[in-house]
């Protein structure tokens, strides 16, 4: 098992190192006993707003994720990751460096992946055009994929101000890449 690190995300912000491919086919990595339909939606204060556009039993504010309203970029990744959730934010540069801090830090003795972040256009006006056909357009190495694929193979989808999605993988975590998991 294992992938190549290739840029095929067509976005020059994304270096190749946050840019995974795998050439077999999607579902090859899973969440081991967690149920799909546990996946939810974590939005950062920034775009709360945006919840709106996504399905309505996964959404979660920071308040009802027991964080506070200016919690931190690292405080929402290490949230996410414990309870395997999706983060939605506007500022996807600062997450993407905070993921990649994290996912690289030494756990010899436990995974700590992510479960995928998906990185919106800003301005409302723009989300509201863009976000409600943007599952339909999401896809992985040629294969259509769903928000359950995103949150399973642990993918960055961004999403463009003309409605496209550009999604990723990320980088195994090092007990993971020690363990020849990916």
């Amino acid at each position: 098992m294992g992938g190549s690190l290739t840029t095929d995300s067509g976005d020059p912000r994304l270096p190749a190192a946050y840019c995974c491919s795998f050439p077999t086919t999607v579902g090859l990595l899973s969440r081991g006993d967690l149920d799909v339909t546990s996946y939810k939606f974590l939005f950062d204060h920034n775009c709360s707003d945006a919840a709106q556009f996504f399905p309505k039993r996964r959404r979660l504010s920071l308040k009802q994720a027991g964080l506070a309203p200016d919690a931190t970029d690292r405080q929402i990744v290490e949230r996410a990751s414990e309870r395997r959730w999706v983060i939605v934010t506007v500022n996807g540069d600062d997450f993407i460096d905070e993921i990649t801090r994290y996912l690289r830090q030494t756990k010899k003795l436990q995974c700590h992946d992510l479960s995928g972040l998906v990185i919106l256009p800003s301005g409302h006006e723009v989300q509201r055009r863009v976000l409600p056909q943007i599952e339909r357009k999401l896809t992985l190495d040629g294969k259509r994929i769903e928000w359950k694929d995103v949150w399973n193979l642990d993918c960055c989808v961004r999403v463009t101000r003309d409605g496209r999605a550009q999604v990723s993988r990320f980088e195994r975590c090092f007990y993971c890449k020690k363990n020849g998991l990916g």
